[in-house]
């Protein structure tokens, strides 16, 4: 007689997400991070300059004082309007050191190359941030509003 082992089939558990709350500032009136969608809900606060936010095909502009919310997996991008800006932003990350690293990739993000967006898409993708267009492409509702 054979005695086979029983299988036991277990889920992959997630990876445990953390809340983190980042203040980021650019310098550069027209500077625009890669377009991009998060797997958890984000708000960005703006603390100092004017931005425009391009969320799905709503286009916001925001000064200090304003706040937006980006829904789970929506495309999103933005565009500092004035010479500088300071903003936050709050998220659920599985890496905040991963988060807090594609902040400082999108520091600079015209200046990008085919080997820096590769980076950013690995780098993104710690936390399941997808990389959805290039610097200056905006999600095709707003794109066309």
């Amino acid at each position: 007689m054979m005695i086979v082992p029983q299988l036991k089939v277990r889920k992959a558990a997630l990876p445990a997400r953390y809340p983190v709350g980042l203040e980021r500032a650019a310098r550069g009136r027209g500077l625009m991070p890669p377009l991009q969608s998060h797997p958890e809900h984000t708000t960005y606060a703006v603390l100092a300059g004017e931005i425009t936010f391009y969320v799905g095909a709503d286009v916001v502009p925001a000064r200090p004082g304003t706040v937006v919310l980006v829904r789970a997996g929506v495309a999103h991008t933005f565009r500092i309007e004035s010479d500088c800006a300071r903003w936050r932003i709050s998220t659920n990350v599985v890496s905040v050191a991963r988060f807090d690293d594609l902040g400082r990739a999108l520091a600079q993000p015209g200046t990008m190359t085919a080997d820096d967006d590769a980076t950013v898409a690995a780098i993104a993708g710690a936390n399941g941030i997808r990389i959805l267009g290039s610097p200056g492409h905006l999600p095709t509702a707003a794109a066309a509003a």
